[in-house]
């Protein structure tokens, strides 16, 4: 399997820099969170299967003979592609959000990525995005499970 190299610099990065600029223009509302969740949905896709990631990120390699990729040119990404960037584009028009990843560590001894997602708040409400489990909608986790599974104490 080949591993990606993800760079994130709009500087570089004329796809990611263009979001940005349309992320930088949106109302200031309670609805911000969810037009920028449209857009990363737009950009990198609603893929949810690791398999065809592996396949883009396999193919890539192979045209461009390196596994180092701009985030803007990442398709069928994944749960934390889409964190990563939803992090980024937050971070950089002023929003509150802060970016969780669930690991593990198999027999050999490897860090294994089981799930990323997004913590915000609205209202005084701690919401989470995931784009895995839940298609990048802002979900709000009501039972203790819920909360401790997403690390809800964590803002």
């Amino acid at each position: 399997q080949t591993r990606e190299i993800i760079i994130i610099n709009q500087n570089i990065d004329p796809i990611l820099s263009s979001l940005l600029k349309e992320c930088e223009i949106i109302e200031r509302n309670n609805e911000i969170y969810k037009r920028i969740i449209e857009k990363i949905l737009k950009v990198i896709g609603n893929n949810k299967d690791d398999n065809k990631f592996n396949n883009f990120i396999i193919s890539y390699s192979k045209k461009y003979n390196t596994n180092i990729i701009k985030l803007g040119n990442v398709r069928f990404g994944l749960d934390r592609h889409k964190s990563i960037l939803f992090k980024y584009l937050c971070d950089n028009i002023g929003l509150n959000c802060c970016i969780v990843r669930k690991n593990t560590i198999n027999n050999e001894e490897f860090i294994i990525e089981d799930h990323c997602w997004n913590l915000i708040q609205i209202d005084n409400n701690k919401l989470v995005v995931d784009f895995r489990f839940y298609n990048g909608n802002i979900i709000e986790p009501l039972d203790n499970f819920t909360k401790e599974y997403y690390k809800i104490n964590l803002i």
